[in-house]
């Protein structure tokens, strides 16, 4: 009797899941804008656009252009302001797809013709071990924008859809993530002519590795 309870016991003994310990609280310590201004001008919507790099302190950009270290670097590639907007102006920015001013497009990976792009909000984690280096999307939660001493105040509080995987299946799962960046933001001005301009994503050997 002893054994055969041993052996039930055993079978219904769920496995335990292993889940990376990525850092959702990070500090940024440095990054820049590039304002493109009304970008989607030719799609009825006057807004002005920024596109926001923001890098956690472990990482810095080499000659090539290239994202050298490890540690967290966010993109949001479309952040909408009023078409008399040039910078940023004081607020909370929620995540939608609306193009509004005050919002930032969500994350999402698109297709066309047959090559895949990842496009609006996501956060790559940039670990040691490049098995675990991941792109995660950002699908919804907003930032706060103040200005104090010449330095921009930002606090992120951004949600994503993560999946974990369990016994084999992968299960959906929202994961909040929030950060902070108090520092100067230099803004590079390419709204000369916005639409002929191809957004300077930044290159990095790690980003190949994407869950």
């Amino acid at each position: 009797m002893l054994a055969m309870s041993v052996i039930i016991f055993s079978s219904c003994k769920e496995k335990e899941v292993f889940i990376y310990p990525y850092n959702y609280n990070p500090v940024f310590t440095w990054g820049y804008a590039e304002f493109y201004g009304p970008y989607y001008e030719n799609r009825n919507n006057p807004n002005q656009v920024v596109t926001l790099n923001i890098f956690s302190d472990s990482l810095e950009i080499d000659s090539t252009s290239t994202l050298k270290g490890i540690g967290q670097y966010l993109y949001l590639e479309d952040v909408f302001m009023n078409p008399t907007d040039t910078l940023m102006p004081e607020g909370t920015y929620t995540i939608s797809n609306t193009g509004n001013a005050f919002t930032i497009y969500p994350g999402k990976q698109i297709e066309e013709n047959g090559t895949k792009y990842d496009v609006g909000a996501y956060i790559y984690f940039i670990e040691k071990n490049n098995a675990y280096t991941v792109r995660k999307f950002i699908s919804s939660g907003n930032m706060k924008v103040s200005y104090a001493n010449n330095k921009t105040i930002i606090n992120f509080n951004f949600q994503m859809i993560d999946s974990v995987k369990q016994r084999n299946i992968y299960i959906k799962d929202t994961i909040e993530i929030k950060g902070k960046f108090e520092d100067e933001i230099p803004y590079f001005d390419l709204s000369r002519n916005p639409q002929s301009v191809k957004r300077n994503k930044i290159k990095s050997s790690a980003f190949s590795y994407r869950f």
